[in-house]
């Protein structure tokens, strides 16, 4: 490389002509110990005021930002899958002065029956919380969904209120059940025993909406908890198959595949889920 640069010693630069031309690639030095990427669970979620209307006070409650937390995938049970943070954790409203508590989807509507009935078989009972909370954890999200659940009983809510309310906390205990496998959810104490409890908890909760939407399709109109009946008889199927009634299962599906007005994206979710079923009876056959 000297004889390239041997003329800039005349220039008083003689100390440069040993330089490289082509300086070999050097990988960049990282830190051994990269940093994870914290995510504030606060970014995604609001503040909401409301106003009771049992007890008449205005409460608060943190509701999902609109938009904010990036839809990932959704299961076959059609639970959304969001980066970042489970916002099934905060579609339930509770008014911490009477212990209200309802899904975001029907927070509106109580007759006066409805009324009575919650303050004399809660509010009366109900010990007052005026905890103040940043975020809700997976602990404070189920006691939510009990509490709401527990009102739509004493309303009494329809039953598509009470199965609806029973899916999502069944996908907010496999939530948890995938959270406590994070390294976070596995620093927790008793993670195990806490997982294997969320899981069964999710089983419980899923085959009470399996049987409260059964009932609902026999006596309520569409739509039915927002969904339409092809959606209602996939999500119906998909249960029925999760608790091997295939006998239920199947007519669904077929249900959906010969009606000539359910779209495409659903009507290829029942291919797939046929194929399922399909296994599954043999899978049955041959080990009877």
């Amino acid at each position: 490389m000297s004889d390239l640069l041997s003329g800039l010693g005349s220039l008083g630069l003689g100390s440069l002509q040993g330089m490289e031309l082509f300086e070999e690639n050097k990988e960049e030095e990282t830190s051994a110990n990269v940093e994870e990427v914290v995510i504030d669970e606060t970014e995604f979620i609001i503040e909401k005021t409301y106003e009771c209307p049992i007890c008449g006070r205005k409460f608060k409650s943190l509701m999902p930002k609109t938009g904010k937390s990036k839809l990932m995938s959704t299961d076959m049970d059609l639970r959304p899958v969001h980066e970042y943070v489970d916002l099934t954790k905060y579609d339930v409203i509770v008014c911490q002065n009477c212990g209200y508590a309802v899904l975001s989807r029907y927070h509106a509507g109580l007759t006066e029956r409805q009324k009575k009935n919650i303050l004399e078989k809660i509010s009366h009972n109900y010990k007052s919380n005026m905890k103040k909370y940043s975020t809700y954890t997976y602990e404070d999200a189920l006691a939510r969904y009990q509490l709401a659940l527990v009102n739509a009983i004493v309303k009494p809510a329809k039953n598509s209120e009470k199965a609806y309310i029973c899916l999502k906390a069944g996908w907010l205990m496999r939530g948890y059940a995938e959270w406590l496998l994070t390294k976070e959810g596995q620093e927790t104490e008793n993670a195990k025993e806490k997982r294997e409890q969320a899981l069964k908890m999710e089983d419980d909760y899923l085959k009470n909406a399996f049987e409260g939407f059964q009932s609902a399709m026999a006596n309520e109109l569409f739509p039915i908890a927002g969904m339409d009946e092809s959606t209602m008889n996939y999500l119906l199927a998909v249960l029925a198959y999760r608790f091997d009634k295939l006998e239920v299962a199947g007519p669904l599906v077929s249900k959906i595949l010969t009606s000539p007005s359910v779209g495409a994206r659903t009507k290829d979710k029942a291919r797939d889920l046929k194929d399922l079923i399909v296994a599954k009876l043999k899978e049955n056959k041959k080990n009877s």
